[in-house]
């Protein structure tokens, strides 16, 4: 399942920045099984990863725009304009 960062999140040992298209795959692994407490085969899917609070699902042909796949400006006030009370004026 190919999806989109929303938000900065995790996923297996990787940091996941906004905006990165990542696929998340199924993954089998061992887990303990409450009733038994033995080791059982699990397989984790795909859906099962996928957090809709950090994640976009997105369609196998679908084409992200650069706005999302950008890193975003730093919001403060323009370097080129003199505020009163500064020393120095950067251009």
């Amino acid at each position: 399942m190919k999806v989109i960062a929303t938000k900065l999140g995790h996923y297996g040992n990787k940091l996941v920045e906004v905006g990165e298209v990542f696929e998340l795959k199924n993954v089998s692994g061992k887990v303990i099984n409450p009733m038994t407490g033995r080791l059982i085969e699990s397989i984790i899917t795909a859906e099962s990863q996928f957090s809709d609070k950090w994640m976009k699902k997105l369609d196998e042909y679908e084409v992200v725009s650069e706005e999302l796949n950008s890193v975003p400006k730093k919001k403060g006030r323009p370097f080129s304009k003199k505020v009163e009370g500064d020393s120095l004026e950067v251009i």
